[in-house]
């Protein structure tokens, strides 16, 4: 009936162009919110854990780095989290992709390259694309990486949200709506 039933604050830093957090709920029904904080004057990365009540079962920062504005989450087949984050400084044109398990700890981690005109402004999304790929959405692009973060190739185009329709192709839209195949 649209009643708040609980309600948890959670800091985080400003950005004007992106989200700076993510939340998603788990088949498990816990809730997990990434999201980016200053930590002594450095942006760090957190994920936590809630139960639907509202208790927060764990709380973790995973990386830091100075620049993150950005950032999103995807839950993946047989467990854990695929996470990526990145910047808007056009000098520094890579993102960050994790790996992580259901415990939120860390299983790999990869800095990506990615063409220095992609992220003027934006959001990030990340979803399936094909049975065992990703792609990795923004402004100006779509890297597609495959499940141990590994870039297959980058498309320069205007979309940054995609869903995958079928396995091997997706809708995405940004300023136009296109279909891309594997």
């Amino acid at each position: 009936n649209g009643y708040t039933i609980w309600r948890k604050e959670i800091e985080t830093i400003h950005s004007a162009i992106r989200p700076v957090n993510q939340i998603l709920a788990t088949d498990d029904d816990k809730i997990v919110v990434l999201s980016i904080k200053n930590i002594d004057n450095i942006n760090t990365l957190n994920i936590s854990k809630f139960d639907f009540d509202g208790n927060e079962i764990t709380n973790q920062n995973l990386i830091a780095d100075s620049t993150f504005d950005g950032c999103a989450i995807k839950a993946i087949v047989g467990g854990g989290y695929l996470i990526v984050a990145g910047d808007d400084y056009r000098l520094k044109p890579d993102i960050t992709v994790i790996k992580i398990d259901n415990q939120l700890e860390i299983l790999w981690q990869k800095k990506l390259y990615v063409m220095r005109r992609a992220f003027p402004k934006g959001s990030f999304t990340i979803n399936k694309w094909g049975s065992e790929d990703y792609a990795i959405g923004f402004r100006n692009g779509i890297l597609k990486i495959n499940s141990e973060g590994d870039s297959l190739f980058y498309i320069n185009r205007a979309h940054n949200i995609i869903k995958e329709k079928k396995e091997g192709n997706i809708n995405v839209s940004g300023r136009v709506i296109s279909r891309l195949y594997n």
